[in-house]
């Protein structure tokens, strides 16, 4: 199942409009569906809301796996955590120690530009 079938299906299991959800998330209805079709990605800020919202965890959303928020929030996880979810997502497989290396390296540089 992919990341817009877990938000559809989680949506509809809470009873959750896109309407309602787009207002919550302080986003376009037209993003969401974006998100909900597989036509955008959520960044991982948007993906940290989505699971809050819906009640369940991203790596739930991304992955399909841990559907109950147990153990940290997303705020929570470390950027490893947290890149190794998304690369999990963008490779359809768990990623190598070098693809890993290779993302933390990448958002390192990234995060250090906002700065």
């Amino acid at each position: 199942m992919a990341l817009g079938n877990r938000l559809k299906s989680r949506s509809e299991e809470l009873g959750i409009k896109q309407t309602e959800l787009s207002k919550r998330l302080k986003i376009s209805r037209s993003t969401l569906n974006g998100y909900f079709t597989g036509y955008r990605e959520p960044d991982l800020k948007t993906l940290e809301k989505l699971a809050l919202e819906l009640d369940t965890t991203v790596e739930y959303l991304v992955t399909g796996n841990n559907p109950h928020p147990q153990k940290a929030l997303p705020s929570e996880l470390s950027t490893e955590e947290a890149l190794l979810i998304v690369s999990k997502n963008m490779l359809n497989r768990a990623p190598t120690e070098e693809e890993l290396r290779k993302f933390l390296d990448i958002a390192k540089v990234f995060f250090d530009a906002k700065d």
